[in-house]
């Protein structure tokens, strides 16, 4: 049997179908009567129906389905889990139990009585302004939870999402993450996702997404239930239309006012700036995305920075500026000083350089992907004032213009390797987390923040973005000022994650044991550390480096006992909290 029935009953007795609440593409959830806790419960399972006539279209036969179907079910038990150990005020609880009925993997729901989101635009038309911003504000709030446990939610439309009849509370109440079945062979993604609610990259079959998706997603459900007087929701140009043509095409989403004039300006260009095709283009946080809504979040503590980043041509000038925002939290090292931990999102890129880029090294080879889980890592290079704070001492050679240890902004420099771990180790100490240099690739990744260019900036740098020794150039750039010495920590335009110098000012050190190339290299994020009293990594570049060295891919190392006033470092940490 691959279905159940009102009267049937499950495991054992306990469950008793009532009715079928709805079904999917993979899955079918039911309401039931729960014998045991004595109320009413939903209970979810894989539609084995459809996932069999797929298989079927696809290959012409059932031979091998079971095995794909064991494959599934041991996927959808693991993921829901998951689920179970979420709790957030608008998610749908899952509880901690699975059970077999039929062959069949079962999970069980809270029941939440009410209407989803399509639902209530079928029978009352478009929500307010206020109304939908209130409703995306709970589950922006839900999305923000998930992402900062590192997972997505990848399935967030109308119909996903309920109001709580007893309170008028939004819910979201199915996750992609328990129900998506791997038909990355079987068919399109295009037709295992709502088109209109699916950004471009969730139609290119992978596996690793950042929040950007989420936030596509949720900006087009705030787009339809506030300006789309009636499904089919094609808040596009055309219902023939999904956001991956439109990115290919090089088309635009049309604005919500064209619909609706009564929306905002501001959340008119809040829709549109979630739902830009381009993933990097995006907000890469809720948080992020709540500041152009003018929501503010109240679901963690985080705070949340804007900044100018801007993107240079081949000869370093300046050819775009955009605003970016960051989350960020606040370590008070004692006296006043303060350390600045920036969240940088999951996310998976090519570490290394491609064959072309000109003054790239051997030892930036192969370029391979890297899947990195998010993290938080220093504004700054650490200053003089964080590690005097800390350790008691100021090593640096450039001491700066700062009358006081508290103002003195200049990068730590004479450090060590060791020193510097000793550092993150009394910083742990203090703080009760666990503080460490960052891996190689944790340090590219968030240097590049989602660009592909030498440069955060773009194709070359100048003496105007970057502290480095500019008489010697990159690319079609022209020679520039050679300070000969540090300068303050900011004094440059950030990257798009809201990191200041990294390229320049001082070499950084990372976790990382010296390897000659990247064979072999970790996949995951993680530091290479197994290689014995090998030299450590730097990256970044320096005052007193060449601009080729200030690249994000280039690697440099040096003996771990080593000091130098263009030596200097930052710190990482996997949470803000234990």
């Amino acid at each position: 049997m691959s279905y159940f029935i009102p009267g049937q009953k499950l495991k054992r007795g306990q469950y008793e179908i009532i009715d079928t609440l709805g079904q999917g593409g993979f899955g079918i959830t039911y309401l039931a009567e729960d014998h045991k806790r004595k109320k009413q419960v939903a209970i979810k399972s894989l539609n084995v129906v459809f996932l069999q006539q797929r298989y079927r279209d696809k290959y012409g036969n059932t031979e091998g389905f079971g095995e794909f179907l064991a494959e599934e079910q041991d996927k959808f038990n693991t993921e829901a889990m998951v689920l179970a150990t979420f709790d957030h005020p608008h998610i749908v609880k899952v509880y901690p139990e699975l059970f077999q009925e039929n062959g069949l993997s079962c999970m069980v729901m809270e029941y939440v009585k009410g209407k989803n989101l399509e639902q209530c635009l079928y029978a009352n038309g478009v929500f307010s302004e206020s109304a939908g911003l209130e409703i995306i504000k709970g589950i922006g709030e839900a999305l923000s939870y998930i992402h900062s446990r590192n997972y997505l939610h990848r399935d967030i439309k109308p119909a996903n999402i309920l109001l709580r009849e007893a309170d008028n509370k939004a819910i979201l109440i199915d996750f992609g993450l328990a129900r998506e079945v791997n038909f990355a062979e079987l068919m399109s993604l295009t037709n295992a996702k709502t088109p209109v609610f699916a950004p471009p990259e969730q139609f290119e079959n992978r596996s690793n997404f950042t929040p950007a998706l989420d936030i596509y997603a949720l900006a087009a459900t705030l787009y339809v239930i506030i300006a789309v007087h009636e499904p089919p929701f094609i808040p596009l140009p055309s219902p023939y239309l999904n956001a991956k043509i439109m990115l290919d095409m090089k088309m635009a989403i049309e604005p919500p006012q064209q619909y609706n004039s009564a929306i905002s300006q501001k959340v008119n260009d809040a829709i549109l700036k979630g739902m830009e095709l381009d993933y990097r283009n995006r907000p890469q946080s809720i948080a992020a995305w709540f500041q152009f809504l003018g929501i503010q979040s109240q679901n963690n503590h985080l705070k949340t920075f804007t900044f100018e980043v801007v993107t240079t041509n081949a000869k370093g000038s300046i050819i775009n500026r955009r605003n970016h925002s960051a989350n960020y939290f606040v370590e008070d090292l004692g006296n006043g000083v303060k350390l600045e931990m920036v969240e940088i999102p999951a996310g998976t890129f090519y570490m290394g350089s491609p064959e072309n880029e000109a003054k790239r090294r051997d030892n930036e080879s192969p370029q391979h992907e890297v899947t990195v889980p998010s993290f938080f890592i220093g504004k700054y290079p650490l200053t003089q004032a964080q590690y005097q704070a800390i350790i008691g001492s100021n090593p640096a050679y450039f001491k700066g213009n700062g009358s006081t240890p508290l103002t003195n902004h200049r990068p730590v420099e004479q450090v060590s390797w060791n020193d510097a771990v000793a550092f993150c180790q009394k910083l742990s100490q203090n703080t009760g987390k666990n503080y460490k240099l960052p891996s190689e690739a944790q340090w590219e990744y968030a240097c590049r923040a989602g660009t592909t260019t030498p440069f955060y900036f773009g194709e070359s740098i100048t003496p105007d973005l970057v502290n480095y020794n500019g008489d010697y150039a990159y690319a079609a750039a022209p020679k520039g000022k050679y300070r000969k010495q540090t300068t303050d920590v900011g004094t440059f335009p950030p990257n798009a994650f809201g990191l200041y110098d990294m390229h320049g000012n001082v070499w950084e050190w990372c976790e990382d044991d010296w390897q000659e190339n990247y064979i072999n290299a970790p996949i995951n994020g993680i530091a290479l550390t197994r290689l014995g009293n090998n030299p450590r990594l730097l990256r970044g570049g320096s005052w007193n480096s060449i601009a080729s060295y200030c690249r994000a891919a280039d690697r440099y190392r040096d003996a771990r006992g080593i000091r130098y006033d263009f030596l200097g470092f930052r710190v990482v940490v996997s949470s803000r909290t234990q």
